[in-house]
């Protein structure tokens, strides 16, 4: 659980990253740069990709609650059985 913990604080803060790569990217979109279209699909990717990361992230945060809280029933019934 420490290790998750960890890992949500380093992907909580490559946020503030992800959203100066997608300004930057709507930047040249803005110029017109000549690869804009390229631009606009990897902008549209990352969104994508992170939006799913999140998803997954939140559903393996979710089992790990779920782990623990039967791991934890478990020992409490084996204390109460061995009284």
């Amino acid at each position: 659980q420490h290790k998750h913990k960890a890992l949500d604080v380093e992907i909580n803060a490559r946020w503030p990253q992800i959203t100066k790569v997608m300004e930057a990217g709507n930047a040249l979109k803005a110029q017109r740069h000549p690869e804009s279209t390229d631009v606009s699909h990897r902008i549209d990717a990352l969104k994508k990709n992170w939006d799913k990361l999140r998803e997954l992230w939140t559903l393996k945060s979710k089992q790990l609650e779920d782990a623990s809280a039967a791991y934890q029933y478990q020992a409490d019934a084996n204390e109460a059985e061995s009284r």
